[in-house]
């Protein structure tokens, strides 16, 4: 029987060494796959943590677009849980890339938004 729990966390793992050694292809490639695995398995935490991650590599590679949607919907689904740490790791990420972007007073309300 094969452990599709372990399987996401593994790959989301791999996305993450993949992302600090600067290959993002790679990287990309295993959290798509750790995203797919854990809605089909229906675990939403997982899932906030992959499109996270996602968004971090998007992130680096200067995809702004992309970055924000993968934070939004990753802080959507830590709000729907409850998960007060994910929300201000989500927060914290994008806010950073929204400063970035000039967008300074969309950064200093985001976190207020329910």
């Amino acid at each position: 029987m094969a452990d599709h729990h372990g399987q996401a966390h593994s790959l989301r793992n791999l996305g993450i060494v993949y992302t600090r050694q600067t290959h993002y292809d790679q990287a990309l490639a295993c959290l798509r796959e750790s995203l797919t695995i854990c809605q089909e398995l229906g675990d939403r935490r997982g899932e906030a943590s992959s499109l996270h991650d996602l968004g971090e590599v998007y992130q680096r590679e200067r995809r702004h677009d992309e970055a924000l949607a993968c934070l939004q919907e990753s802080l959507a689904i830590r709000r729907e849980l409850g998960d007060y740490h994910g929300q201000i790791e989500s927060l914290r990420e994008l806010n950073m890339i929204l400063r970035a972007l000039g967008r300074s007073e969309e950064a200093l309300t985001h976190g207020l938004k329910a």
